[in-house]
């Protein structure tokens, strides 16, 4: 009868022999923790380390009794109690009369619920240690049994490890002090993509609709920022290496679009040889979710040690439908995340659009609706630091980007050389598989009849006037408006009196002209 007495009542007792010097020193924890938890299931079940203990159980106590109850209470959820724990393992037939008594008789060591659960993590890390050790010590027996498999020893063994050091709900989070956190006057050595467009442990999401050429354009990206080049408006910290994860390309189509990069940048041999050995490409077309992310792209990202992991595309590596928010947040924010943390490079998928583009092209939306281009859960724009989207435009050949979250890092300008752009243009080489800047007579035209003077008036702010020179830029960035037909809606505007010319006198040369809503006043005039 003793061995089944609550542990205080029964450590009250004189004539109680001591316990054994082998015996679990959790033993009495495990008791009062799952006292606690049959004595309030949905409090217990409310938090992260009794949770986790329930859920984990009957392996998560060296008890075996206790974790049967425990798992019970798992399966039951936050309705279960004491009676329908014991009635249901005494209808499976796992206890019997004194495992029924054992548990009556727990009531006497709950403790308070908060209590319990800073004690469930102190049992979480105090086997941690234990079972690591096990783990080794049982890899070791295996290589000395069959030491011809020495590679998947090791690997399931690593496997083994990561997950017994990252189980359990972890330590609690601690805190940064305001006055902890970095000066922003000193250079940040986690930048790879400038001014902190993109760090070590961060995600961009490039977007575009199939068969424009996402993956050649990214390709060139990691080709350039592999020798320390800009490319495009995006400037490298310092030449970056690079692991791209495909799973479209064949390998006579990656070597087409590396020799067409070379020659279309125009790169010397030096840079050429360094860009071959920095950028690494592995094809996986045969794995997807976990399974990928533990096999296959965790060991790639330690044997090459990038700074940039690519994976093109998302959807083939995803494992499940892109609109189930669960789905896509377990792959990024629960798998892939520790790995990007834990290498401390910048992580960029290249993601589908859902459809093409509505009638407007774009034209009705505001610059950070593009953040949400991607086919799938809004999670696959929240997760990322920054989104760019690739567009086809009226004029075959040529194509828009745009920054659809955190844009204005790059420091694009209009051609005033002041206001934040946050689109811009390029184009398809003339031959080869490349990328390059549109020619100055590239000039894109909407379809006859899309526009009408409204489009520009749209672009003229209404509390501040605007340079003539950045509104015609404005139209054909953002409403793919031509120079001459800007202008003629322009004069339209002007003759209707919707908006006015503003001159701005300049020493030694003409006037700045602005567009503003409204007359220009004489304070206006310096």
């Amino acid at each position: 009868m003793d061995n089944i007495l609550p542990t205080r009542r029964r450590n009250a007792r004189p004539d109680t022999a001591p316990q054994a010097p082998d015996a679990d020193p959790n033993g009495a924890l495990e008791r009062s923790l799952l006292a606690s938890i049959l004595e309030s299931p949905a409090q217990a079940l409310d938090r992260p380390n009794l949770r986790w203990l329930c859920a984990n159980a009957p392996r998560s106590f060296s008890d075996p009794l206790c974790g049967l109850a425990a798992a019970e209470v798992h399966r039951q959820g936050p309705e279960a109690n004491l009676a329908t724990v014991i009635s249901e393992l005494e209808r499976a037939e796992q206890i019997d009369c004194e495992g029924r008594r054992y548990l009556l008789t727990l009531a006497a060591e709950a403790l308070p619920v908060d209590l319990a659960e800073l004690d469930a993590q102190k049992l979480v890390e105090d086997r941690r240690p234990a079972r690591l050790a096990e783990t080794l010590k049982e890899a070791s027996a295996q290589l000395e049994s069959i030491p011809t498999r020495w590679e998947q020893i090791i690997e399931a063994t690593g496997e083994t490890l990561r997950t017994l050091a990252s189980e359990g709900p972890g330590a609690l989070d601690t805190p940064l002090t305001l006055t902890s956190l970095p000066d922003t006057r000193e250079t940040d050595p986690d930048e790879l993509i400038r001014d902190r467009f993109l760090c070590r442990g961060a995600t961009l999401l490039f977007v575009g609709r199939t068969g424009l050429g996402k993956s050649s354009f990214t390709l060139q990206l990691a080709i350039a920022w592999a020798t320390g080049r800009e490319c495009f408006g995006f400037r490298p910290a310092s030449p970056l290496r690079s692991l791209f994860i495909q799973s479209e390309n064949d390998s006579r189509d990656l070597a087409e679009m590396r020799s067409g990069i070379f020659d279309g940048l125009e790169l010397p041999q030096a840079d050429r040889t360094a860009a071959g050995e920095a950028v690494h490409v592995a094809t996986i077309d045969d794995s997807t979710g976990i399974e990928f992310v533990r096999r296959r792209l965790a060991p790639l990202v330690e044997r090459v040690k990038p700074d940039l992991l690519w994976l093109d595309p998302l959807l083939a590596y995803l494992g499940g439908d892109v609109s189930d928010q669960r789905t896509v947040s377990d792959f990024l924010r629960v798998h892939l995340a520790p790995i990007i943390h834990r290498a401390r490079l910048g992580f960029i998928p290249i993601h589908h659009t859902p459809k093409a583009p509505r009638e407007d092209n774009g034209n009705s939306w505001a610059t950070t609706d593009f953040a949400y281009a991607g086919a799938g859960s809004a999670e696959l724009a929240n997760f990322p630091r920054a989104v760019v989207s690739l567009e086809p435009t009226k004029r075959t050949g040529i194509f828009k980007l745009r920054l659809g979250k955190r844009g204005r890092r790059l420091g694009w300008l209009e051609v005033d050389g002041e206001t934040p752009a946050y689109e811009r243009l390029i184009a398809h080489g003339r031959r080869g598989i490349f990328w390059r800047e549109p020619d100055p007579d590239e000039e894109l035209t909407a379809s006859t009849g899309a526009f009408n003077r409204s489009a520009i008036l749209e672009l003229v702010p209404g509390d501040r006037p605007i340079s003539k020179d950045a509104l015609i830029s404005l139209a054909k960035t953002r409403k793919d408006i031509g120079e001459k037909r800007a202008k003629g809606f322009l004069a339209e505007l002007l003759d209707a009196e919707e908006v006015f010319e503003w001159r701005v006198a300049r020493k030694g040369t003409n006037p700045k002209r602005f567009i503003a809503r409204r007359p220009q006043a004489e304070e206006d005039l310096e």
